[in-house]
């Protein structure tokens, strides 16, 4: 069977969550299909829309740059006819059997309705909320969780004037890599605040409803690509019922966990045995996944026999990266990006992995690689978090934005370590790529099998 992917991204330019589970997809379908990837690639250096034609571990990808450089209005962020030319032209040349999209942040959302109208059959993941949410993690300003434009939620708090100023900015010729290169992040937002309160570069609102409107036909455009979809696969039960919410059908929506590598967990290197207790992080260093309540609540951890591991970094230049960065205490260490093929023996330095995100998490692979790892973890009760971490299993949970609560969840690993060794996890719950593969392919023959897919109108 010949099986497209497309995501948002694919290592090795990009690493996290979606592109990461794409490519070892990719990998394990390899071995019995005929594979293809197509994905996007932001790259400022080169030309809008240039193609990167390559092959990654026998597998044929082509990169589509999109550096957002055409994005003149609000609906330029989530559907672009260049890229489905592009799309079209690479279907024509591949003839895909079917069609997985993982993601289509950085394309356009619009690739399921043409697969739909060529009569392919296709599938797509829900890795997060990026078809209810403009951005992606259905957080307010305020880090608090948002409800979503369905049940009311006011996105012009995250898509107000400044985003219309931004792009005016962002169309300049070499505009991102000039001001990247030349102006540090923090007075590139001074310099958006201070256009913001000009009124010649910020248009007046005489009513509400052009603002609104922008956001309400955003969600028709991508309920409509849903409700185009034959299947959709949620990666937890909490993504499902949130997507449910939404006006998914629930007869259309399954929930089937991601797959992982174990394979490259079964030589786990052994821990070092030390008298202190060691806290990991893994992940960017970013407001959402509340690495700065882990800071705060490690400081006010008493003596020497503890430290903190950081890997991950944030963007360039972040201001919220740079405060973390510059915590003042010796016990904690920031190690900055870390090749995820690393991962077991970087795992193996630690004793505890901490996730203590804000936003709801969608699944978490970063939990279930601490579970392969055989370490506890603690982790915030939100998301799918839950579905993974039980408390005092497994590991323990805490309420989020709880800087009090996680640093008490520290405080008695620190104290008890009978504690610390009875939270030895089983990795019995993370599921096998080959395992995941299996699933997968009967979804792909029912698909092929079936074709109930709706036509958009």
């Amino acid at each position: 069977m010949k099986v497209l992917q497309v995501a948002n991204g694919f290592p090795p330019a990009s690493v996290v969550g979606v592109e990461q589970y794409t490519h070892t997809l990719a990998r394990a379908l390899s071995q019995h299909h005929e594979v293809y990837v197509f994905c996007a690639e932001r790259t400022p250096d080169r030309r809008e829309y240039a193609l990167i034609n390559e092959e990654m571990d026998d597998l044929a990808v082509r990169r589509v740059v999109n550096n957002f450089r055409d994005v003149a209005g609000f609906e330029d962020l989530y559907v672009n006819p260049k890229i489905e030319r592009l799309f079209e032209e690479y279907v024509d040349q591949v003839r895909p059997d079917l069609i997985h999209f993982q993601h289509c942040i950085g394309l356009s959302a619009t690739l399921p309705h043409l697969a739909a109208r060529w009569g392919i059959p296709f599938v797509i993941t829900l890795h997060d909320y990026w078809y209810i949410c403009p951005t992606v993690k259905l957080l307010t300003n305020e880090l608090t969780r948002c409800p979503g434009p369905h049940q009311g939620a006011d996105c012009r708090q995250c898509f107000g004037p400044a985003f219309d100023i931004w792009t005016r900015l962002h169309r300049i010729p070499f505009y991102d890599t000039l001001w990247a290169r030349l102006v540090p992040r923090l007075l590139h937002r001074q310099v958006l605040r201070l256009l913001k309160s000009s009124r010649r570069f910020t248009k007046p609102q005489t009513t509400g409803a052009p603002e609104t409107s922008r956001f309400t036909r955003r969600m028709q455009a991508m309920q409509a690509v849903l409700g185009a979809a034959p299947w959709l696969l949620a990666p937890s039960r909490f993504v499902r019922d949130v997507y449910k919410a939404y006006g998914v059908p629930e007869d259309r929506i399954s929930v089937l966990p991601l797959g992982l590598d174990t394979a490259r967990w079964a030589n786990q290197p052994e821990s070092a045995d030390t008298p202190q207790v060691r806290f990991g992080y893994f992940g960017s260093l970013q407001a959402a996944k509340g690495i700065d309540f882990l800071v705060r609540a490690f400081v006010r951890l008493e003596g020497e026999q503890v430290e903190l591991l950081v890997y991950g970094a944030g963007k360039p230049d972040e201001p919220f990266a740079e405060r973390v960065r510059q915590t003042q205490d010796a016990r904690i260490r920031f190690l900055g990006r870390y090749d995820n093929s690393r991962l077991p023996e970087l795992m193996a330095r630690v004793d505890v992995v901490v996730i203590p995100s804000i936003w709801h998490e969608t699944f978490s692979i970063v939990a279930r690689e601490a579970l392969l790892a055989r370490l506890p973890v603690i982790a915030s009760a939100v998301g799918a978090l839950p579905e993974v971490i039980v408390d005092n299993a497994n590991g323990l949970l805490v309420p989020p934005s709880d800087e009090d609560a996680l640093h008490q969840a520290m405080a008695r690993l620190v104290d008890d370590r009978y504690l610390l060794t009875r939270l030895k996890p089983s990795a019995a719950a993370v599921i096998d790529i080959h395992d995941h593969v299996n699933e997968l392919e009967h979804i792909y023959k029912d698909l092929k099998r079936t074709r109930t897919y709706v036509v958009p109108r």
